[in-house]
């Protein structure tokens, strides 16, 4: 059942806005509203949004503008008015193939409040009207432009509709939370919000992805005013801590969302002597990245040292163990089998890398003193780690200095005659 003495405030009449006044409903500014959040906000006021983190939300309610701006996507605008009806279409049919009922396309509020099952594209502004003990706006915030009204056997709900790009791994996910009867995240706050706004028990979230039905899906959500309680209580902190001017908290904010961000408000870096200095906002978000960074280094360190101790440990087994590619022991009922060693291909080549000096091997020299001892060591790449391990004398006769090529990466491996 709707809430009690909850009458949704209709502020104004969206269809024939310019520009200039539909940015000016949207702060707030036209109806004196300190800061407003819409359905399509609450996600990102609560750090659960792809696009958009509340670091950002939350400067743009202040007025803040990046120096960078993102610019405006005149397509998406125009292909969102285009698929609109279209979505309403598929709707409709959906909605008639499920339930076997028409649902009349209302042209007025009269028309739909007449209807007994209709739909109507309602262009209103609303303001929540949930009210406190004295009579004033508990949630003054919470706005909602709606896509559309829907009446079923006389009860009216909300209806949303949303398209999305079903190419790619991403795309075929979230298509595939559609057909499964799952919101995305992002999308859940917004219906509800709606409901919380226009005070109705229920709704329709739609999502195209093609043409036809096979391609459409349709999911259907009540009310839930716990849920909601807690909702529109987190809206109304967010819209407090931005009127009062808050320092804003970017611990919940997406990393690549708010650096993102950041590269757009404070535009190019102050440089000088190689360095890049940065505004302290982005402290935080860079003390996390040289904290990971630091990690890695002693992670890195420790595998370098489990690396020695296995090759140390397979030095000594060499004898016993060959050219096996696989060490196996058993043990009562346990079995341990590890893997030594990947037969490859024997070409001519070196492998430097491999080498914590980046040294080459005088191969001239070591197949003309030492005959067949360079072949045991060829497999794609001449082993020099097992080579040195097991030859340290004729290793230390035989590497020559790796000569730097420019390319920090990488080392040429030319062969050269120590005797030349």
């Amino acid at each position: 059942m709707p809430r009690e003495n909850s009458q949704p405030v209709a502020l104004c009449d969206t269809s024939n806005m310019t520009n200039e006044q539909w940015l000016l409903m949207r702060t707030g500014k036209l109806h004196n509203i300190p800061c407003t959040i819409g359905g399509s906000e609450v996600a990102a006021s609560k750090d659960e949004s792809p696009w958009v983190c509340s670091k950002e939300l939350a400067d743009r309610k202040r007025g803040i503008k990046p120096i960078i701006q993102k610019e405006f996507n005149e397509e998406n605008k125009l292909m969102g008015h285009i698929f609109e009806p279209y979505v309403q279409e598929m709707f409709i049919l959906w909605f008639k193939k499920n339930y076997g009922i028409e649902l009349a396309v209302c042209k007025t509020i009269a028309e739909f409040n007449a209807c007994q099952n209709g739909i109507y594209n309602d262009r209103r502004w609303y303001q929540c009207g949930i009210k406190n003990e004295d009579g004033t706006l508990k949630y003054p915030q919470a706005v909602a432009d709606v896509d559309g009204l829907v009446k079923v056997n006389g009860r009216i709900g909300i209806l949303e509709y949303k398209t999305t790009n079903p190419d790619g791994e991403t795309g075929r996910k979230t298509v595939a939370k559609w057909l499964n009867g799952i919101i995305p995240e992002y999308y859940f706050y917004q219906p509800n919000h709606y409901m919380a706004v226009l005070n109705l028990d229920y709704a329709f979230i739609c999502c195209a992805w093609g043409f036809g039905l096979q391609k459409f899906a349709c999911i259907p959500l009540e009310r839930n005013l716990e849920f909601e309680d807690k909702m529109l209580e987190a809206e109304k902190k967010f819209a407090k801590d931005v009127v009062d001017g808050k320092e804003w908290d970017t611990s919940n904010c997406d990393p690549a969302l708010l650096a993102n961000y950041y590269t757009r408000l404070y535009g190019t870096s102050a440089t000088g002597n190689k360095d890049a200095i940065l505004p302290s906002a982005y402290f935080s978000l860079l003390k996390g990245l040289y904290d990971r960074k630091e990690k890695r280094a002693q992670l890195q360190k420790q595998i370098e040292e489990m690396d020695e101790k296995d090759e140390e440990l397979i030095s000594i087994l060499s004898p016993v163990v060959g050219d096996a590619d696989y060490i196996v022991c058993r043990r009562d009922k346990e079995t341990i089998k590890i893997k030594v060693k990947t037969p490859r291909e024997k070409v001519e080549c070196i492998n430097i890398a491999s080498l914590v000096e980046k040294a080459h091997i005088d191969l001239n020299l070591l197949e003309k003193d030492y005959p067949g001892l360079k072949d045991k060591y060829m497999a794609k790449v001449f082993d020099v780690r097992q080579f040195k391990i097991e030859n340290p004398t004729v290793y230390a006769r035989v590497r020559t200095e790796a000569k730097p090529t420019g390319n920090t990466k990488t080392y040429e491996a030319t062969y050269r005659n120590l005797n030349e």
